[in-house]
């Protein structure tokens, strides 16, 4: 490999999976680090490779909270770029470090960790039910839209606390303001729903449950948290809740659909199930490129220094499809053996998604349950055929159209 970079590389806009990963086999080709200029968007350095991958998601000297970075290149919080809004959305636990992601986060747990998680599979298992019918009832039947997207809408209202009906409103906004779109019109769609969130906030205040949007008001109430804090951790759970989901069972669908082996009879066994949900995952993580980093101190990584006050992202589709990492990366195979480290999709160190068990739970629960139901299941589009938004951190199908019966 071509280590240390000279010049500074360019990302354009690009559809389409096999282009995106060839762009990105390039980059990580040419360095492990390197500079890179994305269309419409800052000067970056980009993380390639996945050794220097997983030390760039930990390390502490690239923070999450651009105001907590002296002289930023790029101008964040000045200039607007495409998809800043993970880092310009309030304060919250995604864009946040140290004691105030501490802060946030610690509300999260009682609700979405590993050895919690368990208590939403029944209520999981009866959103898919009704969201089989929804899906057996469309006229043009789309996975993504007429099933895993209100699926993993549902379930986030349901774990915060919010009546279902406002799960496809809510989804609409997520779609909105995390889908690579002008600056001014996402910014006016986030004012917008947090306009909405504030005002739902103000009456939940009056209902009281024991659920996670309560949980935040508690610590609102004890004067832990501020109301824009809420409203912005909020947003923030609504989208990395939904989208990514999603995209999740949606790509899972279609992968299976171009790989017919692994259909209604594998899906039935967990361990298979299990190792399919992580072999997507790698292979097409919703979130191709972490949310935004900047260096608080120059930052030795690889064979390069990242000078102090630089935009990082670490290109966690790139790492996931390093060869030094896994064999064959470019090939999705739903038997592939777990490895001690696993990939990346779901971040690593204190960022770790907080989400993770309940995403893994609702494909867990989603993919056999569709497969029992329509076990003539199949995409009407081949998995290199489906086109994709061009967000620059995560990136989801625009449509999955499926046909449920047999031919």
């Amino acid at each position: 490999m071509k280590d240390p970079v000279d010049s500074v590389a360019c990302l354009p806009k690009i559809d389409g999976h096999h282009a995106l990963f060839g762009a990105l086999a390039e980059l990580r080709e040419r360095a492990a680090v390197l500079p890179v200029d994305l269309v419409e968007g800052p000067t970056v350095w980009m993380v390639t490779r996945y050794a220097e991958a997983k030390q760039a998601l930990a390390h502490p000297h690239l923070v999450k909270d651009y105001r907590s970075v002296a002289d930023r290149a790029g101008g964040f919080g000045q200039e607007r770029y495409r998809d800043d809004v993970w880092a310009l959305l309030g304060r919250h636990a995604v864009n946040s470090d140290g004691a105030d992601h501490r802060r946030f986060r610690k509300v999260y747990a009682p609700f979405l960790s590993a050895t919690k998680v368990g208590r939403w599979r029944p209520q999981i298992e009866s959103i898919v039910d009704a969201m089989l019918e929804r899906l057996s009832r469309a006229e043009s039947p789309d996975v993504l839209r007429d099933f895993a997207e209100p699926l993993t809408a549902t379930v986030a209202c349901r774990v915060l606390g919010i009546d279902d009906e406002l799960a496809d409103l809510m989804s609409g906004y997520a779609k909105r303001v995390v889908g690579g779109g002008d600056p001014a019109e996402v910014s006016s769609a986030a004012a917008e729903w947090a306009q909405l969130l504030a005002e739902l906030v103000l009456a939940k205040r009056r209902a009281g449950d024991e659920l996670l949007l309560s949980a935040m008001l508690e610590r609102y109430s004890a004067g832990e948290w501020q109301l824009s804090e809420v409203v912005a951790n909020l947003q923030a759970t609504l989208i990395a809740g939904l989208t990514t989901s999603s995209t999740l069972i949606a790509s899972a669908v279609a992968l299976i659909g171009a790989n017919g082996g692994t259909r209604a009879e594998a899906l039935g066994d967990p361990a298979t199930v299990s190792r399919l949900i992580e072999e997507t995952l790698r292979f097409r993580p919703p979130v191709v490129d972490s949310t935004w980093r900047f260096a608080r101190h120059d930052v030795p990584l690889g064979d390069a220094v990242i000078p102090a006050g630089s935009i990082v992202l670490v290109s966690i589709a790139a790492a996931d499809h390093d060869p030094d990492a896994f064999d064959d990366p470019g090939a999705w195979c739903p038997n592939r053996s777990a490895r001690p480290a696993g990939h990346l999709s779901f971040g690593h160190g204190e960022h770790f998604c907080v989400g993770a068990a309940l995403a893994r739970l609702e494909a867990t629960v989603a993919l056999p349950a569709l497969y029992e139901r329509f076990p003539d299941l199949r995409p009407r589009q081949e998995f290199h055929e489906l086109r994709w938004t061009s967000a620059i951190v995560e990136q989801r199908p625009l449509a999955v159209p499926v046909s449920l019966g047999p031919l």
